[in-house]
């Protein structure tokens, strides 16, 4: 082999490799990006209305898209916030369903991550109603009203989309649960649009 054709072929290679390697590098410069978009905040009312069921527990409120990939961390800290909280805190996730669906469509494997956690009540949320009534967007957002129906947080438990581990959501709603004061009355949330045509 020529020194001419020898240096055509070391060429072509490392052209092959630089290639290669910015098509790695760019998908995970894409995928880091995608893991820190938080979705839309929450408006939550400050108060529950007056209707709303009484009692001695903080009432926490979780609104889940159930076909979101990003929700089953949220899921998963959900569980295991309820599990440090010492019965302070009484949860219900709400499954979003579009009306022209039947309530099988809801029934995924995030479903079942949250049948599956003790004293969590799990309801269906047809069109999004229980969603909009309290201006959720995201889901994997969680809301917590105090015994009295006060609002004191609103947001995310996880620090990016399918990341497990301590959040400052996490912390406060811990912290709050056990009488303490928080300096994260409210957090971003990492998950899909709530309302929406995922598949």
């Amino acid at each position: 082999m020529s020194p001419r054709s020898n240096l055509s072929r070391q060429l072509m290679l490392g052209g092959i490799l630089l290639t290669w390697l910015s098509v790695v590098i760019g998908g995970w410069i894409g995928l880091s990006a995608y893991a820190q978009r938080a979705g839309a905040s929450s408006a939550a009312p400050l108060r529950l209305d007056a209707a709303a069921p009484k009692s001695e527990q903080y009432r926490l409120l979780m609104f889940v898209h159930p076909r979101c990939g990003c929700s089953a961390s949220s899921m998963r800290e959900l569980e295991r916030t309820l599990a440090r909280c010492d019965g302070h805190v009484a949860a219900e996730v709400y499954f979003y369903r579009p009306l022209n669906e039947s309530d099988d469509w809801a029934h995924t494997s995030l479903w079942n991550i949250a049948t599956a956690i003790p004293d969590v009540t799990v309801h269906i949320d047809p069109d999004g109603v229980e969603a909009r009534k309290f201006a959720v967007k995201t889901s994997g957002s969680v809301l917590l009203y105090d015994p009295r129906g006060r609002l004191c947080f609103q947001g995310g438990l996880t620090t990016a989309r399918g990341h497990e581990g301590d959040s400052a959501g996490k912390v406060a709603i811990l912290s709050i649960a056990h009488g303490k004061a928080t300096s994260a009355p409210g957090t971003r949330v990492f998950g899909c649009s709530l309302v929406s045509d995922l598949p």
